[in-house]
């Protein structure tokens, strides 16, 4: 069960998109437009660098659902990834899903987001 609430996957994936480097700076995401706040339900309009024809909506449930296809196994990704992924899916409380969340690096979050639009790692 994924203790982790719209809060808290806006505040580690998403408020970043306010500071300086991280998953939305690589060169795989040619547009990363943010709709709604953490009051409601958020979502990010991301568009592929090499098809800009090729948009996606993204937001909490997509973000949970890559992480749940991530921890069964269900893309190309390393097991490293994998492990991530059922840490924070499988942490016993929201403060341990939070906390697990906040040990991922951009490259694990880069990871995630391209399960959820492309649903497999596209893109080294």
């Amino acid at each position: 069960m994924a203790y982790l609430s719209q809060q808290t996957t806006y505040d580690i994936l998403l408020d970043s998109l306010h500071f300086g480097s991280s998953w939305f700076n690589y060169s795989e995401w040619r547009h990363v437009t943010e709709k709604g706040d953490v009051t409601g339900e958020w979502s990010v309009k991301i568009t592929e660098s090499d098809n800009l024809d090729r948009s996606s909506t993204v937001g909490h449930n997509e973000i949970l659902a890559a992480m749940e296809k991530i921890e069964r196994g269900g893309t190309s990704l390393a097991d490293r990834y994998v492990r991530q992924a059922r840490d924070v899916l499988t942490a016993e409380s929201h403060a341990d899903a939070e906390d697990e969340l906040c040990q991922l690096d951009a490259d694990s979050f880069d990871c995630i987001v391209q399960v959820a639009v492309l649903g497999d790692v596209v893109y080294g």
